[in-house]
Protein backbone atom coordinates (compact mmCIF):
# COMPACT_ATOMS: atom_id res chain seq x y z
CA UNK A 1 0.00 0.00 0.00
CA UNK A 2 1.29 3.47 -0.92
CA UNK A 3 2.50 5.62 1.96
CA UNK A 4 0.27 8.41 3.18
CA UNK A 5 1.45 11.87 2.20
CA UNK A 6 0.72 15.23 3.75
CA UNK A 7 -0.46 17.85 1.26
CA UNK A 8 -0.11 21.55 2.03
CA UNK A 9 -1.29 24.60 0.13
CA UNK A 10 -0.65 28.22 0.96
CA UNK A 11 -0.56 31.68 -0.53
CA UNK A 12 -0.14 35.26 0.55
CA UNK A 13 -0.11 38.54 -1.31
CA UNK A 14 2.77 40.51 0.18
CA UNK A 15 5.59 42.52 -1.44
CA UNK A 16 8.76 40.41 -1.85
CA UNK A 17 12.09 41.80 -3.02
CA UNK A 18 14.63 39.02 -2.39
CA UNK A 19 13.30 36.50 -4.89
CA UNK A 20 16.59 34.77 -5.96
CA UNK A 21 17.66 34.28 -2.33
CA UNK A 22 14.20 33.10 -1.29
CA UNK A 23 14.08 30.67 -4.21
CA UNK A 24 17.46 29.21 -3.28
CA UNK A 25 16.42 28.72 0.36
CA UNK A 26 13.07 27.14 -0.50
CA UNK A 27 14.52 24.87 -3.17
CA UNK A 28 17.31 23.66 -0.90
CA UNK A 29 14.90 22.87 1.93
CA UNK A 30 12.30 21.16 -0.26
CA UNK A 31 14.86 18.99 -2.04
CA UNK A 32 16.55 17.98 1.22
CA UNK A 33 13.15 16.99 2.65
CA UNK A 34 12.17 15.11 -0.56
CA UNK A 35 9.07 17.24 -1.10
CA UNK A 36 7.27 17.43 -4.43
CA UNK A 37 5.07 20.14 -5.89
CA UNK A 38 5.38 23.77 -6.97
CA UNK A 39 6.04 27.08 -5.25
CA UNK A 40 5.64 30.32 -7.21
CA UNK A 41 7.20 33.51 -5.85
CA UNK A 42 6.80 36.96 -7.32
CA UNK A 43 7.03 40.58 -6.35
CA UNK A 44 3.40 40.40 -5.23
CA UNK A 45 3.72 37.32 -2.99
CA UNK A 46 3.90 33.53 -2.74
CA UNK A 47 1.70 30.62 -3.81
CA UNK A 48 2.45 26.93 -3.28
CA UNK A 49 1.14 23.40 -3.11
CA UNK A 50 3.40 20.53 -2.05
CA UNK A 51 3.28 16.98 -0.77
CA UNK A 52 5.63 14.77 1.21
CA UNK A 53 6.10 12.96 4.48
CA UNK A 54 4.75 14.59 7.61
CA UNK A 55 8.24 15.45 8.93
CA UNK A 56 9.26 17.10 5.65
CA UNK A 57 6.08 19.14 5.45
CA UNK A 58 6.60 20.13 9.08
CA UNK A 59 10.09 21.40 8.27
CA UNK A 60 8.71 23.53 5.43
CA UNK A 61 5.93 24.93 7.62
CA UNK A 62 8.44 25.83 10.33
CA UNK A 63 10.67 27.56 7.80
CA UNK A 64 7.80 29.63 6.44
CA UNK A 65 6.46 30.54 9.89
CA UNK A 66 9.95 31.67 10.96
CA UNK A 67 9.86 34.37 8.27
CA UNK A 68 7.94 37.41 9.61
CA UNK A 69 6.43 37.97 6.17
CA UNK A 70 4.74 34.55 6.22
CA UNK A 71 4.19 34.10 9.97
CA UNK A 72 0.43 34.72 9.71
CA UNK A 73 -0.02 32.90 6.39
CA UNK A 74 -2.61 30.09 6.63
CA UNK A 75 -1.18 26.70 5.64
CA UNK A 76 -3.91 24.20 4.78
CA UNK A 77 -3.13 20.51 5.28
CA UNK A 78 -4.81 17.39 3.91
CA UNK A 79 -3.73 13.79 3.34
CA UNK A 80 -3.60 11.31 0.48
CA UNK A 81 -2.40 7.74 -0.05
CA UNK A 82 0.44 7.84 -2.58
CA UNK A 83 2.24 10.56 -4.51
CA UNK A 84 0.30 13.31 -6.28
CA UNK A 85 3.16 15.35 -7.80
CA UNK A 86 5.99 14.31 -10.11
CA UNK A 87 8.73 16.77 -9.17
CA UNK A 88 9.74 19.79 -7.08
CA UNK A 89 9.80 23.26 -8.65
CA UNK A 90 10.35 26.73 -7.21
CA UNK A 91 9.60 29.36 -9.85
CA UNK A 92 10.15 33.10 -9.97
CA UNK A 93 7.41 34.80 -11.98
CA UNK A 94 6.20 38.33 -12.62
CA UNK A 95 2.96 37.53 -10.77
CA UNK A 96 1.74 34.70 -8.55
CA UNK A 97 -1.39 34.66 -10.65
CA UNK A 98 -1.17 36.20 -14.10
CA UNK A 99 -3.53 39.11 -14.65
CA UNK A 100 -2.78 42.04 -16.94
CA UNK A 101 -5.42 44.21 -15.26
CA UNK A 102 -3.87 46.24 -12.40
CA UNK A 103 -4.83 44.88 -8.97
CA UNK A 104 -3.22 44.98 -5.54
CA UNK A 105 -4.70 42.28 -3.27
CA UNK A 106 -2.07 43.06 -0.62
CA UNK A 107 -3.76 46.40 0.09
CA UNK A 108 -7.40 45.94 -0.97
CA UNK A 109 -9.50 42.82 -1.38
CA UNK A 110 -12.99 41.50 -0.74
CA UNK A 111 -14.42 40.53 2.63
CA UNK A 112 -13.68 36.95 3.69
CA UNK A 113 -16.71 34.71 4.11
CA UNK A 114 -16.27 31.60 6.27
CA UNK A 115 -17.36 28.33 4.59
CA UNK A 116 -20.02 27.55 7.20
CA UNK A 117 -21.38 31.09 6.93
CA UNK A 118 -21.77 30.66 3.18
CA UNK A 119 -23.52 27.34 3.84
CA UNK A 120 -25.94 29.14 6.18
CA UNK A 121 -26.60 31.84 3.57
CA UNK A 122 -27.33 29.21 0.93
CA UNK A 123 -29.59 27.27 3.31
CA UNK A 124 -31.53 30.48 4.00
CA UNK A 125 -31.82 31.29 0.31
CA UNK A 126 -30.21 34.68 0.85
CA UNK A 127 -30.22 37.04 -2.15
CA UNK A 128 -26.62 36.81 -3.34
CA UNK A 129 -24.78 36.35 -6.61
CA UNK A 130 -22.45 33.35 -6.47
CA UNK A 131 -19.61 33.97 -8.91
CA UNK A 132 -17.25 31.20 -10.04
CA UNK A 133 -13.86 32.77 -10.80
CA UNK A 134 -12.42 29.57 -12.29
CA UNK A 135 -12.17 28.64 -15.97
CA UNK A 136 -14.85 27.05 -18.12
CA UNK A 137 -13.61 23.44 -17.90
CA UNK A 138 -13.48 23.69 -14.10
CA UNK A 139 -17.06 24.97 -13.95
CA UNK A 140 -18.14 22.16 -16.30
CA UNK A 141 -16.74 19.57 -13.87
CA UNK A 142 -18.72 20.95 -10.94
CA UNK A 143 -19.79 24.10 -9.13
CA UNK A 144 -22.21 25.54 -6.62
CA UNK A 145 -25.83 25.20 -7.67
CA UNK A 146 -26.92 28.38 -9.43
CA UNK A 147 -23.44 29.93 -9.62
CA UNK A 148 -22.59 32.28 -12.47
CA UNK A 149 -20.14 30.91 -15.05
CA UNK A 150 -17.97 33.59 -16.72
CA UNK A 151 -16.99 31.00 -19.37
CA UNK A 152 -13.38 32.16 -19.33
CA UNK A 153 -10.55 30.22 -20.94
CA UNK A 154 -8.03 31.91 -18.64
CA UNK A 155 -8.22 34.06 -15.52
CA UNK A 156 -6.91 37.02 -17.52
CA UNK A 157 -10.33 37.22 -19.23
CA UNK A 158 -12.19 37.67 -15.92
CA UNK A 159 -11.99 41.50 -15.55
CA UNK A 160 -13.45 42.10 -19.01
CA UNK A 161 -16.29 39.66 -18.28
CA UNK A 162 -17.31 41.36 -15.02
CA UNK A 163 -17.14 44.79 -16.65
CA UNK A 164 -19.42 43.65 -19.49
CA UNK A 165 -21.85 41.28 -17.77
CA UNK A 166 -22.14 42.60 -14.21
CA UNK A 167 -22.22 46.34 -14.87
CA UNK A 168 -25.76 46.59 -13.42
CA UNK A 169 -24.95 44.45 -10.35
CA UNK A 170 -22.40 46.69 -8.65
CA UNK A 171 -24.64 47.16 -5.58
CA UNK A 172 -25.51 43.45 -5.25
CA UNK A 173 -23.93 41.16 -2.66
CA UNK A 174 -21.50 39.02 -4.66
CA UNK A 175 -19.68 35.98 -3.28
CA UNK A 176 -16.72 34.83 -5.35
CA UNK A 177 -15.11 31.41 -5.06
CA UNK A 178 -12.28 29.34 -6.53
CA UNK A 179 -10.39 26.14 -5.72
CA UNK A 180 -8.13 27.32 -2.91
CA UNK A 181 -8.78 31.03 -2.45
CA UNK A 182 -6.05 32.82 -4.41
CA UNK A 183 -8.03 33.50 -7.58
CA UNK A 184 -11.09 34.90 -5.79
CA UNK A 185 -8.83 37.09 -3.63
CA UNK A 186 -7.32 38.69 -6.72
CA UNK A 187 -10.73 38.74 -8.44
CA UNK A 188 -12.29 40.74 -5.61
CA UNK A 189 -9.40 43.24 -5.75
CA UNK A 190 -10.21 43.78 -9.44
CA UNK A 191 -13.96 44.08 -8.77
CA UNK A 192 -13.44 46.67 -6.04
CA UNK A 193 -11.39 48.71 -8.52
CA UNK A 194 -14.29 48.37 -10.97
CA UNK A 195 -16.72 49.89 -8.44
CA UNK A 196 -18.44 46.83 -6.95
CA UNK A 197 -19.40 47.70 -3.38
CA UNK A 198 -20.31 44.47 -1.55
CA UNK A 199 -17.89 41.75 -2.61
CA UNK A 200 -16.95 38.63 -0.63
CA UNK A 201 -14.46 35.82 -1.21
CA UNK A 202 -14.98 32.27 0.06
CA UNK A 203 -12.27 31.91 2.69
CA UNK A 204 -10.04 28.93 1.88
CA UNK A 205 -11.86 28.26 -1.39
CA UNK A 206 -13.93 25.28 -2.47
CA UNK A 207 -11.64 22.74 -0.82
CA UNK A 208 -12.09 24.31 2.63
CA UNK A 209 -15.85 24.51 2.05
CA UNK A 210 -16.09 20.83 1.14
CA UNK A 211 -13.92 19.89 4.15
CA UNK A 212 -16.18 21.78 6.54
CA UNK A 213 -19.48 20.55 5.07
CA UNK A 214 -18.67 16.84 4.77
CA UNK A 215 -21.38 15.94 7.26
CA UNK A 216 -24.08 17.95 5.46
CA UNK A 217 -26.78 16.09 3.62
CA UNK A 218 -26.85 18.84 1.00
CA UNK A 219 -23.94 21.27 0.79
CA UNK A 220 -25.21 22.93 -2.43
CA UNK A 221 -22.29 21.58 -4.48
CA UNK A 222 -22.93 19.56 -7.66
CA UNK A 223 -20.27 17.55 -9.47
CA UNK A 224 -16.53 17.47 -8.85
CA UNK A 225 -13.78 19.97 -8.17
CA UNK A 226 -10.73 20.05 -10.43
CA UNK A 227 -7.43 19.92 -8.53
CA UNK A 228 -4.02 20.41 -10.13
CA UNK A 229 -2.21 17.21 -9.24
CA UNK A 230 -2.35 13.52 -10.15
CA UNK A 231 -5.84 13.18 -8.66
CA UNK A 232 -7.21 15.54 -11.36
CA UNK A 233 -10.49 16.00 -9.45
CA UNK A 234 -12.22 15.25 -6.15
CA UNK A 235 -15.91 14.75 -5.43
CA UNK A 236 -18.00 16.59 -2.84
CA UNK A 237 -16.70 14.15 -0.19
CA UNK A 238 -13.09 14.95 -1.19
CA UNK A 239 -12.58 11.46 -2.59
CA UNK A 240 -10.38 11.12 -5.68
CA UNK A 241 -12.43 11.11 -8.86
CA UNK A 242 -13.03 7.76 -10.52
CA UNK A 243 -13.56 9.46 -13.88
CA UNK A 244 -10.85 9.71 -16.51
CA UNK A 245 -9.49 13.16 -17.26
CA UNK A 246 -7.24 14.57 -19.98
CA UNK A 247 -3.83 14.99 -18.40
CA UNK A 248 -3.26 18.19 -20.42
CA UNK A 249 -6.45 20.27 -20.01
CA UNK A 250 -8.05 18.19 -17.17
CA UNK A 251 -11.38 17.96 -19.00
CA UNK A 252 -13.34 14.76 -18.38
CA UNK A 253 -12.75 12.11 -21.03
CA UNK A 254 -16.04 11.02 -22.54
CA UNK A 255 -16.83 8.79 -25.49
CA UNK A 256 -17.00 11.91 -27.66
CA UNK A 257 -13.62 13.22 -26.47
CA UNK A 258 -11.81 9.92 -26.00
CA UNK A 259 -8.10 9.88 -26.57
CA UNK A 260 -6.63 8.77 -29.84
CA UNK A 261 -3.22 8.50 -28.23
CA UNK A 262 -2.08 7.40 -24.79
CA UNK A 263 1.01 9.37 -23.78
CA UNK A 264 3.50 8.35 -21.07
CA UNK A 265 1.98 10.96 -18.73
CA UNK A 266 -1.61 9.75 -19.33
CA UNK A 267 -4.56 9.95 -21.70
CA UNK A 268 -5.43 13.07 -23.65
CA UNK A 269 -8.68 14.28 -25.17
CA UNK A 270 -8.79 14.42 -28.97
CA UNK A 271 -8.00 18.16 -29.31
CA UNK A 272 -5.05 17.95 -26.92
CA UNK A 273 -3.81 14.72 -28.51
CA UNK A 274 -3.86 16.39 -31.93
CA UNK A 275 -1.96 19.44 -30.64
CA UNK A 276 0.65 17.26 -28.93
CA UNK A 277 1.14 15.13 -32.04
CA UNK A 278 1.57 18.26 -34.16
CA UNK A 279 4.06 19.62 -31.62
CA UNK A 280 6.02 16.34 -31.63
CA UNK A 281 6.08 16.27 -35.43
CA UNK A 282 7.30 19.87 -35.54
CA UNK A 283 10.07 19.08 -33.05
CA UNK A 284 11.08 15.98 -35.00
CA UNK A 285 11.17 17.97 -38.25
CA UNK A 286 13.20 20.70 -36.58
CA UNK A 287 15.58 18.13 -35.12
CA UNK A 288 15.99 16.42 -38.47
CA UNK A 289 16.76 19.77 -40.14
CA UNK A 290 19.36 20.60 -37.49
CA UNK A 291 20.90 17.16 -37.93
CA UNK A 292 21.21 17.69 -41.69
CA UNK A 293 22.77 21.12 -41.12
CA UNK A 294 25.30 19.64 -38.69
CA UNK A 295 26.22 16.91 -41.20
CA UNK A 296 26.69 19.53 -43.92
CA UNK A 297 28.92 21.66 -41.68
CA UNK A 298 30.98 18.62 -40.74
CA UNK A 299 31.34 17.66 -44.41
CA UNK A 300 32.48 21.20 -45.30
CA UNK A 301 34.97 21.17 -42.42
CA UNK A 302 36.46 17.86 -43.62
CA UNK A 303 36.78 19.21 -47.17
CA UNK A 304 38.61 22.31 -45.89
CA UNK A 305 40.99 20.16 -43.85
CA UNK A 306 41.69 17.98 -46.88
CA UNK A 307 42.51 21.06 -49.00
CA UNK A 308 44.88 22.34 -46.31
CA UNK A 309 46.58 18.97 -45.94
CA UNK A 310 46.31 17.13 -49.30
Amino acid sequence: MAARQSIVSFYKFIPLDDLPLLKKSLQSLCLSEHLQGTIVIAGEGINGMLAGCEAGIGALSSFLKSDPRFADMPIKTSYHQGTIFRRMLVKIKKQCLTLRTPADPASKTGKRLAPLELKRWLDEGRDILLLDTRNDYEYAAGSFRGALDPQTKSFDEFPAWTAEHLATAKQRTIVTFCTGGIRCEKATAVMLEQGFSDVYQLDGGIISYLEQTLASEDNHWDGECIVFDKRHAVDKHLQTSTKEHCFVCLAELTAASSARVVFPAGKACSPCATKMQEHQQARQASGSARHQQNLLRRHEFILKQQRKHP
